[in-house]
């Protein structure tokens, strides 16, 4: 999908650069697929409503040769961040923003220096049988025979994963208590409103983010100021131990952090469900599968790491929904690409959504096909769901480990099933997200439902199902 050196780049001007940017910001997913459909691999955005362009361009640029470069350019640029509402300077808001997805230079270092040993392969292997526990636990609870709402449920042991494992909190209450404001102050900072119209007047979207974010960096803070109460090394005791990191930024790290360790977690865990519950015939295997390795308490991670379905249950999850469908990138020095000379703010964008979903790539790339990773190895640039090169996600074997052991016990107790006419629609907050939740039936395992129910909405639109 590259351009020849001398092809000229489709740019978007004016009126139908205003149009697409909107477009962009209600929906990003179908908008990149629509304009890169109709126009390529490239495109340039004129971030200006004025015929003279005054703002650095964005582009758009799709393919494994533009992932590599965009991602490797280090010194060159630095990714935008997860919390997309401008703050005042100052504000709890505008210091949350700059979290370590968006820091660079020094900073980013000291960051990935203290956190980056708590989640290398020996540490995470460490956590396995912590994992397990949490997982029992909280399945455990999940009731047999009901309709319920799995993406909540995922959210549920996700974020106890990642606040008891990572941040050494157990205490439930409290890891509830954090979820929930950082689920609440992530949703309003990517309402549409608030970021349209960033009017600081009583009742409006934009107040409440800045409401919510002071009281998020007042209850980090106070959260990390309580670290030492565990003696285990955690990510908050290192973040705090940082030197010269003042509590506010420190309580900008670890909320970013924590939002990123558990929420991708989450959202893969409800598409795998739902992709399992609508091909009835990869469910079977996979549980076939898992009851020949044995009972899962007695399994270890090295011959859960073994099962092929497993694996290629999850790496196809991630492909197919890919939990950040798009990355963006901020030129920090002027950097060369695509034969343009782009300056200080431009905006760069590339996509593994699409990258993900080129047939020259994957065969049938809208079809949820486990058993292709018995037989491709894509490199980093043209598959990559956590990133790539020096800014991949450092905990993507963290959450590999823990949707293995979260799959492997949901599965050995239940069946999930979609029921007729279900509705289940998709939206986009940074990470790809069911837009009011995902309704499954929880059968006892082996007796799910065998023939896949007409369903309606969004989601639908991102795959093919299987014939009848």
């Amino acid at each position: 999908m590259e351009l020849p050196d001398d092809a000229p780049i489709p740019t978007l001007r004016g009126l139908a650069a205003w149009r697409a940017s909107v477009a962009f910001a209600i929906n990003p997913i179908d908008t990149l697929e629509t304009y890169t459909r109709r126009l390529g691999p490239i495109i340039q955005i004129e971030r200006s409503i004025v015929s003279r362009n005054v703002t650095p361009p964005a582009l758009v640029l799709v393919g494994p040769a533009f992932n590599r470069q965009v991602l490797l350019a280090t010194e060159y640029l630095r990714p935008t961040g997860i919390w997309p509402v401008r703050g005042r300077r100052g504000s709890a808001q505008s210091n949350l923003r700059a979290t370590y997805l968006t820091t660079s230079g020094a900073e980013h270092a000291c960051f990935s220096g203290a956190v980056a040993p708590l989640l290398e392969r020996p540490v995470v292997q460490h956590h396995y049988e912590a994992v397990k526990r949490i997982a029992f636990a909280e399945v455990a609870a999940w009731p047999v025979g009901r309709i319920v709402d799995i993406d909540r449920l995922a959210r549920n042991l996700a974020q106890r994963y990642a606040f008891a494992v990572l941040f050494g909190e157990n205490d439930l209450g409290k890891c509830r208590q954090i979820g929930t404001l950082l689920a609440r102050y992530h949703a309003t900072n990517w309402s549409v409103v608030a970021r349209v119209l960033p009017i600081d007047l009583p009742g409006s979207p934009y107040r409440r983010v800045l409401h919510l974010a002071d009281r998020l960096q007042s209850v980090i803070m106070a959260w990390m100021a309580a670290s030492s109460c565990s003696s285990a090394p955690n990510v908050r005791s290192a973040i705090g131990a940082v030197a010269g990191v003042s509590p506010e930024r420190g309580a900008a790290h670890a909320a970013g952090f924590a939002m990123a360790s558990y929420e991708t977690t989450a959202t893969t865990l409800t598409w795998a469900l739902l992709l399992l519950a609508c091909h009835p015939t990869v469910q079977a295997a996979l549980r076939a599968e898992l009851e020949a390795a044995g009972p899962i308490a007695t399994l270890d991670l090295a011959h859960l790491d073994a099962l092929p379905l497993l694996d290629g249950v999850i790496r196809e999850t991630l492909r197919l929904i890919t939990p950040v469908p798009f990355l963006g990138f901020k030129v920090i020095n002027k950097w060369k690409v695509a034969d343009r000379v782009l300056s200080k703010d431009a905006l760069l964008i590339i996509s593994p959504h699409l990258t993900h979903r080129m047939p020259e790539l994957y065969d049938q790339p809208r079809h949820f096909l486990p058993e292709r990773w018995l037989r491709i190895r894509p490199n980093a640039y043209e598959y990559l769901p956590f990133s790539g090169g020096p800014r991949r996600c450092p905990g993507y074997l963290f959450a590999q480990n823990n949707l293995k052991v979260a799959l492997a016990t949901i599965l050995t107790r239940f069946g999930v099933s979609i029921l007729p006419n279900t509705r289940i629609d998709r939206g986009y907050a940074a990470i790809t997200v069911a837009k009011a939740g995902v309704r499954l039936q929880l059968t006892p395992a082996g007796r799910e439902v065998g023939d896949v129910a007409p369903s309606r909405g969004t989601f639908f639109d991102l795959i093919d199902l299987p014939a009848s």
